[in-house]
């Protein structure tokens, strides 16, 4: 029977012996979403195996119109269960069995280190991919992937001015967290998700603990940010989690030289795979990545959604609806 996990050290540990643990299946990961968001709790649970072994699924309960909401992990990152050897496939359909019933809306994202998960009954699978860069050779060789018009950018980019430098201060965070306020501004209800100022603040003083684990990457022209990309490291993968620009500077072609940046300290740090994340089906993005010779990576996302509570979500936002029309 899966059971719920109390000890960080215990999950710390896992995380690390596993070999496909990301950062967003830490504790670290769980500590941003208590501490900025205190509704969602942690749901984390872990399952016993044969031998003493233990595996874990990261999760986040939410409440949501009056029922629960159970994701892994916080934000919607990467997810899926880890454990410290290789976990057979009736385990990992305990572990989803148990967190199903009635009352319980469940989400699992992909990861795209592990195996794509075989659905529990009743749990629907959404295949969508991540564009991840191989960090193998040299950097040189890693270049020489590139497209010519990215290496061209990036040249562009160096004559431009344009400089790298990692973020360490508030002061940094504020003007990252200003260049996305204005995307968010510029995408008004097409945004897929909003994130508080206190997220940011937050992870700063988390990087300040784990400076090899969290940094937030700048560039910078005559002394100003232009863009940036948070990115997260864990045993051999570091991922892009978010980024943001400001679009008076894209012809500056700041994200070129940003990437190569990231992507050569990564392999210089021993990293194996530099993630870009999904696209989230946008072709544009999506090209981008791949013109740095970024390669697909299959991501399986597994949801259940009790019959019962669709139902009333249904019927809610048909009462919402007819009440619109009436006034």
């Amino acid at each position: 029977m899966a059971l719920a996990l109390t000890a960080n050290e215990r999950w710390l540990d896992v995380a690390q012996r596993c070999d496909h643990a990301t950062f967003f299946h830490t504790p670290h990961w769980q500590r941003l979403a208590a501490e900025v968001f205190p509704s969602q709790r942690d749901a984390t649970v872990a399952l016993e195996l044969p031998g003493g072994a233990t595996a874990i699924l990261p999760m986040v309960e939410m409440r949501r119109l009056g029922a629960r909401e159970c994701v892994s992990t916080f934000t919607g990152a990467y997810g899926g269960p880890i454990s410290e050897r290789p976990l057979d496939e009736d385990a990992a359909l305990r572990l989803q069995s148990e967190l199903m019933d009635w009352r319980t809306a469940v989400k699992i994202v992909g990861n795209p280190l592990a195996a794509p998960l075989r659905a529990a009954p009743g749990m629907r699978a959404v295949e969508d991919y991540s564009l991840v860069l191989p960090l193998d050779g040299s950097f040189a060789a890693i270049e020489r992937r590139f497209t010519k018009g990215h290496r061209s950018a990036m040249t562009k980019a160096t004559r431009s001015g344009v400089s790298v430098r990692i973020g360490e201060t508030v002061e940094d965070y504020r003007a990252y967290f200003e260049l996305y306020r204005g995307s968010l501004e510029r995408w008004g209800a097409g945004a897929s998700s909003a994130y508080p100022w206190e997220l940011f603040a937050a992870g700063q003083r988390l990087a300040r603990e784990l400076p090899d684990r969290m940094r937030l990457w700048l560039a910078l022209h005559d002394s100003a940010v232009v863009a940036g990309a948070w990115v997260f490291y864990w045993n051999r993968h570091a991922i892009w989690w978010h980024g943001a620009a400001d679009p008076q500077a894209l012809e500056l072609r700041p994200n070129n030289l940003l990437i190569p940046a990231i992507a050569e300290a990564a392999l210089e740090a021993g990293y194996e795979l530099f993630d870009m994340g999904a696209t989230g089906g946008h072709e544009g993005p999506a090209r981008f990545k791949r013109h740095f010779g970024a390669e697909p990576r299959p991501l399986r996302h597994l949801e259940y959604q009790p019959p019962l509570l669709g139902a009333a979500r249904a019927a809610l936002a048909r009462g919402r609806a007819l009440r619109g029309r009436s006034r």
